[in-house]
């Protein structure tokens, strides 16, 4: 009799199957350029396309220089591209290596440091999906005409009423769809991703089954362009002249003490906020301009209104389950288009810790509908 392991190698292998059979008869033949990190994820979205008879042109972004801190791990480091040819090699596909340090540099390394500069707390993966992967990879697919973008990223591509949406993934616990916001209809369109009804275990089996070079590796979770590095250190190095000092105070303006740098404090934080207070602080808001930093309860971090900024996605005014965070499972809230195009959003039961900067999703159901940027956080 099989035992368990075996039994559940079975079930991926036909879920395998089932799901390159449906891609085989809806896109069969045609072609794709697959966003590849390096990582076991981006490969096996790599090889299921494949397995169901695509044409595959690998395409692993560089995106930091040789010789800095971040080419020597995470997903851009040195040797990810040459994991990525093997991968290529190994499933039949053509690979290719794009220079975007440029790219990367202005679209999301000074928009990672100018974020927090002005007071905002950055998602700088949300800003690398809109600008290199459907747009460097987008624009480049329309000129060498290849017919679809993929990446590993965990979300469901659907459709539904004629139009392509993005949705989440199956695994929850992977679920990226959240991140997926900017993404207009006609680049939906065009996106395959493979991943979305898989689990990150079943992607684990696939990757050893097909014998990927990159079957075991180890899992990024660090912002990659850091290397490690604690964003507050390298806010302090790269831009010593704005290094802030200011008053630490109450939401009622009384003053507890001061200082030393503003970068070392984010909304929600606990520590590095010293101690002889009645109950645990946590850091409610900052203010750039007077390099204040704010703290209160725990209590005074929940919110029931935000405005929201450079808004993706026409929906009607109303409830929606809205996103404010990775892993966030979403609370349901009332959306009101205002004059100048920005969305209020009021939350039926308040919302710990918004930050202005983060990105804000409405969803139905699963379906991505909307996203924006907080823009402003209300204090009641």
């Amino acid at each position: 009799m099989a035992n368990n392991g075996e039994i559940s190698r079975d079930n991926v292998l036909r879920l395998r199957d089932s799901w390159a059979a449906t891609v085989r008869r809806e896109f069969g033949g045609a072609s794709v350029l697959v966003a590849m990190s390096g990582g076991v994820d981006s490969s096996v979205a790599a090889y299921l396309l494949s397995y169901a008879g695509l044409k595959v042109i690998g395409v692993h972004f560089r995106l930091t220089p040789e010789g800095t801190p971040a080419m020597a791990k995470g997903c851009c480091h040195t040797g990810s591209a040459n994991d990525v040819t093997a991968v290529c090699e190994r499933i039949g596909a053509t690979a290719q290596v794009w220079n975007l340090t440029d790219t990367f540099q202005d679209k999301v390394i000074d928009y990672f440091e100018n974020s927090y500069l002005t007071g905002e707390t950055p998602n700088p993966c949300v800003e690398c999906n809109r600008e290199l992967k459907w747009g460097v990879l987008w624009n480049r697919r329309n000129a060498l005409g290849i017919d679809y973008i993929s990446t590993g990223h965990y979300a469901r591509r659907v459709s539904l009423g004629g139009e392509v949406w993005f949705a989440r993934g199956r695994d929850r616990t992977k679920d990226q769809a959240y991140a997926l916001w900017p993404v207009v209809p006609e680049r939906r369109k065009y996106t395959m991703l493979p991943l979305g009804g898989f689990r990150k275990t079943e992607i684990r089996i696939i990757a050893a089954e097909a014998n990927l070079p990159t079957a075991k590796a180890q899992e990024s979770q660090d912002i990659c362009f850091l290397a490690g590095t604690d964003y507050r250190d390298w806010l302090q190095k790269k831009h010593p002249d704005k290094v802030l000092s200011g008053k630490i105070q109450s939401p009622t303006g009384e003053i507890f003490g001061t200082h030393e740098n503003l970068f070392n404090y984010t909304v929600g934080q606990r520590k590095g906020l010293g101690g002889g207070y009645s109950e645990p602080q946590y850091v409610v808001d900052t203010d750039v301009e007077t390099a204040t930093v704010v703290i209160g309860p725990e209590k005074s971090l929940y919110r029931k209104r935000i405005i929201v900024r450079d808004i993706i996605g026409s929906i009607p005014d109303g409830r929606y389950s809205v996103q404010i965070r990775y892993r966030d499972p979403g609370t349901f809230a009332e959306w009101t288009k205002l004059p100048d195009g920005s969305v209020q959003v009021d939350f039926d039961t308040p919302v710990r810790a918004p930050a202005r900067g983060q990105s804000c999703v409405a969803f139905t159901g699963e379906r991505v509908v909307a996203g924006g940027i907080i823009d402003e956080v209300f204090l009641t």
